[in-house]
């Protein structure tokens, strides 16, 4: 007697438990952005909205803190960045007259001490 499939019984296909070999991992292009002239185009590093945030972290220090005026060292520190990123973040704040930077090289806000 032939054997009858039933419905229960139909073929599945079969997956393999494991992946066999290693996988592959491609990394993501680079977003390129164009000038705003066209002529060339540049690699956008930045997240602009990361930093935004760092900026408005570190005005928000100095505002709850009137008294603070912190060296380069110790911004770095406290806010525990990378030197690079420090000088620009300070420079950017300074340029913006958020902060102020005195003759010994301390950061403070405008509204602190002499």
């Amino acid at each position: 007697m032939p054997h009858q499939t039933r419905k229960t019984e139909i073929a599945r296909p079969q997956l393999p438990h494991r992946t066999a070999g290693a996988l592959s991992v491609r990394a993501t292009p680079a977003r390129v952005v164009g000038s705003p002239q066209g002529s060339a185009c540049s690699t956008e590093r930045r997240n602009l909205a990361s930093r935004r945030a760092l900026l408005r972290r570190i005005t928000v220090e100095y505002e709850e803190m009137p008294g603070l005026c912190l060296t380069e060292a110790q911004a770095r520190r406290l806010f525990g960045l990378r030197d690079d990123i420090c000088v620009r973040v300070l420079n950017t704040l300074v340029n913006a007259a958020t902060l102020r930077r005195d003759v010994n090289g301390r950061y403070a806000s405008h509204g602190c001490g002499p």
